[in-house]
């Protein structure tokens, strides 16, 4: 029976799986098995509520349950930053999710990615970058061999070069020794827009570069030079990165600044693949595949998808939470592709900007259309839209039919957060809005009138 919900479990058929680990249950009340699967199908399922649960009656039946401690820490961690609008035992949980994973740090410092656990713990829920940075580095040193963990570091720092004030940011780099932080002046230099001075950091790097791979160096020239709008210099970086692949850590970079625009097959195909090999070629297919122009000395699709990632980077950067209270889909409504839960670094709107490029028309509800001049509409970097950012709650992207696809209505909603945290939603919840939409689709108007009749 364990082993038939395990496999359930692992064909992601949840459902079935919790029954069958239910079953074993009531034949075993005390089946540390059993519980620990039904903890492990409440996480992946992101009911981190129902996963204290679950591990904390192992840990009931067994206090030295390393395992159960590790997955309880995360679960009160996870619960804390998913539902923090709502919950009145914030501390508690702060308080639980810290004890746990120190005690399983205490015990083996070895533990999975307890350290690096740990480390998000002091970012996410108490903003101290430096802090998270020493933890993820000392989880590299623990554990050498594991590019997962090599790969996180450098979201820290990115983390930090984005949530933290420049100058701080800036002071503390300078003190640390290590070629980490070199890599991350030279971005901080090319986010300033000092993009000679990144440059020469990122080409004196390639020196001396012992601790890091190469990837992120190449693809961070690559940026410079497709901003500087050297096309056929940026994608000789890009090819350098790609053919100088080393190892699969190498890879983890190339992929993250690809996953945005994968398909489910694509995704599907790559995360089959076993060798380098298999995967340096995946990305030769990938961008031949979408070349409009094969005989051209640099490759058009490519040019554009970088320089859509840098108008993101600048206006759409988003490592804020993602969680159900500030969902505008919370009853999972979109058919979202599976590319989209890969995102980590912009809200959904940069998402949807890398995937599709600037909307050709932008509406707002009636209250901020008036505060908007035809100014705002006339140039963009790939399109006719500049201001793609909006200071209300409320706004949906239109793009007309092509000969590649069917017109499309995009909406987004901010509600219940802070910062620049735009979710994609079913529909409007301004009916200013949902009136100018009428004019690009009739189903609007047929909305508009049943709500009325609704309400009336």
């Amino acid at each position: 029976m364990l082993q038939r919900a395990d496999s359930l479990m692992q064909g992601e058929s949840f459902e079935a799986a919790s029954e069958a680990f239910n079953d074993v249950l009531k034949k075993d009340p005390s089946s540390i098995h059993a519980l620990k699967g039904l903890g492990m199908i409440a996480i992946a399922k992101e009911d981190y509520r129902d996963a204290r649960g679950w591990f904390r009656e192992i840990l009931s039946l067994d206090a030295s349950n390393i395992e159960a401690h590790y997955y309880y820490g995360l679960s009160c961690r996870e619960s804390v930053r998913s539902e923090q609008w709502v919950r009145l035992d914030r501390d508690s949980d702060e308080t639980r999710a810290w004890e746990h994973l120190s005690w399983v740090a205490a015990r083996d410092s070895m533990y999975s990615d307890i350290v690096y656990q740990i480390g998000l713990f002091a970012l996410e829920l108490r903003q101290d970058y430096p802090e998270a940075i020493r933890l993820g580095r000392l989880q590299v040193l623990l554990k050498p061999a594991d590019p997962s963990v090599q790969f996180e570091l450098f979201s820290l720092y990115r983390a930090f070069l984005v949530g933290a004030k420049r100058s701080v940011v800036s002071e503390w780099l300078k003190q640390q020794p290590t070629e980490y932080a070199v890599c991350f002046l030279g971005e901080l230099l090319r986010r300033n827009g000092q993009l000679l001075e990144a440059d020469s950091v990122f080409q004196k790097l390639l020196q001396v570069r012992t601790e890091i791979p190469l990837q992120p160096v190449y693809l961070s020239l690559a940026r410079i030079h497709y901003e500087l709008n050297q096309p056929e210099d940026a994608e000789g970086y890009y090819w350098l990165a790609v053919n100088e692949a080393s190892s699969h850590l190498g890879i983890m970079f190339l992929f993250n600044d690809l996953k945005y625009i994968v398909s489910d097959p694509e995704l599907a195909m790559f995360t089959s693949m076993k060798t380098l090999r298999e995967k340096i070629d995946f990305f030769q297919m990938f961008w031949t595949a979408r070349n409009p122009v094969p005989a051209a000395s640099t490759n058009a699709r490519l040019s554009e998808h970088y320089k859509r990632l840098l108008y993101a980077e600048k206006n759409f950067e988003y490592y804020g939470l993602r969680n159900w209270t500030t969902s505008a889909d919370k009853f999972h409504e979109l058919q979202l592709p599976k590319a989209y839960f890969l995102n980590r670094e912009f809200n959904d709107k940069g998402l949807v900007y890398v995937r599709q490029g600037a909307p050709d028309h932008i509406e707002y509800p009636a209250a901020q259309t008036s505060l908007m001049s035809d100014n705002d509409y006339t140039s963009s970097l790939v399109g006719p839209v500049h201001d793609l950012e909006f200071q209300g709650r409320n706004e949906s992207w239109i793009y007309e039919r092509t000969d590649e696809g069917p017109e499309m209505i995009l909406h987004f909603i901010q509600d219940h957060t802070l910062a620049n945290n735009w979710r994609l939603a079913p529909l409007p919840t301004d009916r200013s809005l949902m009136q100018n939409l009428a004019a690009y689709d009739s189903r609007y108007f047929r909305l508009l009138n049943q709500s009325t009749l609704e309400a009336g």
